[in-house]
């Protein structure tokens, strides 16, 4: 996924000027976001990686650590820097971008080191083992439309609460 991040950040570079033509027609309009493609695209790239580690987490079930975790990034690292580069020192469109972008490369660490924290092993015991991942339903179909109500019914997935577990996975 790097490897795609990293060719997609160049095409959207090298193809800048008619991707925001796409958008706008007013030049000092793309004249504005054109100056503030690099910040994008830097913040780009964190929020690319912060999302496939967001995935990982969330198969692991550890979700409300990295909600946690995201609550934190975008509240008390992106608002505080977003405000003051945009506003207070007059950045505008690039202060905001450089507050998401610093908050993504944040909460991509932070993920990072949840990650390395789980012990993969139980939580692949804790899955092949546990229930919790069963669909409530006996048939063969992951979900089923009632004909008679018209009424489509989810499986019923749930993981453990994390606020029982350790860091490191453990009980």
């Amino acid at each position: 996924t790097s490897l795609a991040c990293f060719l997609v950040c160049l095409l959207l570079n090298v193809t800048s000027s008619n991707v925001i033509g796409l958008f706008t027609e007013e030049a000092n309009v793309a004249q504005i976001a054109q100056d503030a493609f690099p910040i994008f695209m830097a913040a780009l790239c964190f929020d690319w990686a912060q999302c496939c580690a967001s995935g990982l987490i969330k198969g692991a079930g550890w979700q409300s650590v990295g909600s946690v975790c995201s609550l934190i990034c975008l509240c008390l690292i992106a608002l505080p820097i977003e405000s003051t580069l945009a506003f207070k020192h007059d950045w505008q469109i690039e202060g905001l971008w450089c507050g998401y972008g610093v908050s993504a490369c944040a909460l991509t660490v932070c993920y990072f080191v949840t990650l390395a924290k789980i012990d993969w092993v139980k939580t692949a015991e804790w899955a092949a083992s546990s229930d919790e991942f069963s669909v409530s339903d006996s048939s063969s179909s992951s979900s089923r439309c009632d004909s008679e109500t018209s009424s489509f019914t989810e499986p019923t997935l749930s993981a453990p609460l994390l606020l029982n577990k350790t860091i490191d996975g453990g009980e």
